[in-house]
């Protein structure tokens, strides 16, 4: 279509070229002119329809693209969203992991006071067994 409007548009400047050359001469050639300017209209007229068909090309373009665009935006809407909880999700799991962290070491700190309270309670155990024996004797 551009290749069209190319060669219509070399044409017109062509034929002003010479038209235009023979200007100065104006009285011999003037018979020319009408003729010249229902040419010219029918070139403008044709340029027009090409420049016509260029722009429903270009909005049949745009209208083709505006689907696509809005699918694009779409996704990366989707993408972003994805990506938010994504994060949400990698931020909840460090939490859970650092609650359990915590509650390990909670649990390994209990179960070494009940192996101090056990082995108090073993030394108890040991001091009223040695009691007794002490008494019984």
């Amino acid at each position: 279509m551009y290749g069209k409007l190319e060669e219509e548009q070399a044409k017109l400047s062509d034929g002003k070229d010479e038209v235009f050359g023979k200007l100065p001469g104006l009285p011999k050639d003037s018979w020319m002119l009408p003729r010249l300017a229902s040419a010219a209209k029918t070139r403008i007229a044709h340029l027009e329809s090409l420049m016509r068909e260029l722009e429903k090309e270009a909005d049949a373009d745009d209208t083709a693209r505006e689907p696509h665009e809005d699918q694009h935006a779409e996704f990366i809407r989707q993408g972003s969203i994805h990506m938010q909880q994504r994060a949400k999700a990698r931020e909840a799991a460090n939490k859970a992991i650092e609650a359990m962290r915590s509650a390990q070491e909670r649990c390994k700190e209990e179960q070494e006071k009940l192996a101090e309270g056990r082995l108090q309670v073993h030394l108890v155990q040991a001091q009223v067994l040695s009691l007794k024996q002490i008494m019984d004797s």
